[in-house]
């Protein structure tokens, strides 16, 4: 679906850039579908996020047998409630890199995206930009929840059985590399990905600092 949704909004930003189009009608139309159809990639996004949150929530039923589901429920409660209305606080990633520790010039680098999608692929596509197509090709053996970090064949090795048919878990592309991530995770989940990923390249530890952060500040 977030796929889909980007090539839409890819073929609503040539529309709008087309020079043979110059219906100012046509024009006050398309204009607000890019930004729309972003919005509804952040949403989806949230979604997996609320989804994984509640797949959660089920596996730690299936293992409490011995603790009153009073308190279980309690607790459950205490988690999914983070600010004072009610709703959850969403996150995004905020990953700081020192390119120095790699062996890399240009000192640190601070990767804080408005979305945890985005944040894992700026990642990935500096680590490109940096150290070559290799890392790419040994993060390419490195698993998580549904697959292959990341992979050159995302129709095949991000293909799953739905229902009755198929369906892809959601993945982008990384840079020109070639290479596509996988992308359909949580928020906590993409934060250890990331750091089980640079365990995986023998980055140092202190390389490398990546934590959920407020999507929306406070006000002030």
């Amino acid at each position: 679906m977030k796929q889909q949704l980007e090539q839409l909004r890819l073929q609503a930003v040539k529309l709008i850039k087309d020079p043979s189009l110059d219906d100012p009608t046509a024009l006050a139309r398309l204009a607000p579908i890019p930004a729309k159809l972003q919005q509804l990639e952040g949403q989806i996004e949230e979604i997996e996020d609320e989804k994984s949150r509640i797949e959660q929530i089920l596996q730690s039923f299936s293992h409490t047998s011995d603790r009153p589901i009073t308190e279980i429920v309690r607790q459950l409660g205490s988690q999914a409630l983070s600010n004072g209305n009610g709703r959850r606080e969403q996150k995004k990633i905020r990953i700081e890199i020192d390119l120095s520790q790699l062996g890399l010039s240009g000192g640190k680098k601070v990767i804080c995206e408005h979305k945890a999608s985005d944040s894992l692929i700026r990642f990935l596509s500096l680590l490109y930009e940096t150290k070559g197509v290799t890392v790419l090709e040994k993060l390419s053996k490195f698993s998580v929840n549904r697959g292959v970090l990341v992979s050159k064949r995302p129709e095949s090795d991000y293909r799953y059985r739905s229902g009755g048919g198929e369906a892809e878990y959601q993945y982008q592309r990384i840079s020109d590399s070639g290479y596509f991530a996988l992308t359909q995770s949580a928020t906590k989940e993409k934060v250890s990905d990331i750091r089980r990923a640079c365990q995986f390249l023998n980055f140092p530890s202190s390389a490398l600092k990546v934590e959920e952060a407020d999507k929306y500040e406070p006000l002030a």
